[in-house]
């Protein structure tokens, strides 16, 4: 038996579209409570920090000069993680209230700062010189 070729293209189609499980959708779904439901993950509401620290008196490949890390803690005193902060690039936090600590002129000193979603905190050097010592 020798279809010709528009049969064959018919078969073709009918074929694909069993393979490819084309067809109506199930007119009814149950919610089924023991399944695992895929849902978002934590909020992750975020607010940016950019901070001005002393220059160390080193200089990048480029040149540029580098400027002194600082330390984040959160609003409790415990330590969180150290920026390198080498060129001011801006540091997305969760929104919250933190604690900050650079050197300045060999002595350690602490701001207290706010992070709000969507919005950038700026901490200038001469907010730490005329803060308190973190010593």
């Amino acid at each position: 038996m020798k279809l010709r070729k528009d049969e064959t293209a018919r078969a073709s189609v009918i074929l694909v579209a069993i393979l490819c499980g084309c067809g109506a959708p199930p007119p009814k779904l149950p919610w089924n409570v023991g399944e695992t439901v895929i849902a978002p993950g934590p909020p992750t509401t975020t607010g940016r920090l950019v901070v001005e620290t002393a220059e160390t008196g080193v200089l990048d490949d480029a040149g540029k000069a580098l400027h002194a890390p600082y330390y984040v803690y959160d609003s409790r005193g415990n330590y969180l993680e150290d920026v390198p902060n080498d060129h001011f690039t801006p540091f997305a936090l969760p929104i919250g209230r933190y604690l900050l600590v650079t050197r300045v002129a060999g002595e350690l000193r602490r701001v207290q700062i706010r992070i709000q979603e969507g919005l950038t905190t700026y901490v200038l050097q001469t907010d730490f010189r005329t803060r308190a010592s973190a010593q």
